[in-house]
């Protein structure tokens, strides 16, 4: 299993039992906001598409593999992307 962070910002709603549900699913570390530690056989790409259904289009999701695999979200702002292109 890898693991992965997965931070997000919830700007639409605050409550999102689908998610919350989503991220317990696997073994968990949960202690410091909106930050996760998630354990995983699925592909970075796969744990950010089932995480993010449960999401609103405006909320923004990251999800790294702690080996530097990442995937986020395109509307962050183009400064914030470009440093996670460049530093991951």
């Amino acid at each position: 299993m890898n693991p992965y962070l997965v931070t997000f910002s919830l700007t639409v709603k605050q409550d999102y039992p689908e998610l919350w549900g989503a991220l317990k699913r696997s073994p968990y570390w949960h202690c410091l906001g909106h930050i996760w530690i998630v354990r995983s056989d699925k592909t970075c790409q796969q744990v950010f598409g089932d995480l993010s259904q449960h999401m609103d289009g405006e909320d923004r999701l990251l999800v790294i593999r702690l080996n530097h695999e990442a995937q986020w979200t395109n509307n962050f702002p183009q400064e914030c992307q470009d440093w996670l292109t460049k530093n991951l």
